[in-house]
């Protein structure tokens, strides 16, 4: 399963994602650690968007490997810090894993609709969500 990634009720601040988004908003850059290690992100509409469609359709039972985007955390970082026009502060390297994920079957299930929404258009829905409920 992909490292999870979005606005909840239940938000969890660590993961990749989220943590640069909230930096890059709170404290105006993105911190990089590892930039060559990969990570499959999982948005959670997108794991919504499975769910439903599994439950709705019969589809090919078995395994699925669930993810949205896959790329290095350099990527990730620098086109967070592009969209909130903050610098990238590179903190080294450490002890991590590094993974991506096919998730062709995923794919086949919920079709164009899950790869329609830019990584960039997410950053900007996911701090209007946390803002909104940060203000509230």
């Amino acid at each position: 399963m992909g490292t999870l990634a979005g606005y909840s009720s239940n938000l969890r601040q660590e993961l990749v994602f989220n943590a640069m988004n909230i930096t890059a908003i709170k404290q105006g850059c993105v911190r990089l650690k590892n930039p060559d290690a990969c990570r499959t992100i999982l948005f959670l509409p997108d794991l919504w968007m499975l769910i439903e469609q599994l439950l709705r359709k019969e589809h090919e039972p078995g395994f699925y490997n669930v993810g949205s985007i896959s790329l290095t955390i350099g990527e990730l970082a620098s086109r967070v810090a592009s969209v909130w026009d903050v610098p990238v502060i590179y903190e080294g390297t450490s002890e991590t894993y590094s993974f991506t994920l096919d998730c062709g079957k995923m794919q086949a299930v919920c079709g164009e609709n899950k790869a329609s929404i830019s990584l960039e258009e997410r950053c900007r829905d996911f701090i209007f969500s946390y803002n909104s409920k940060e203000a509230t």
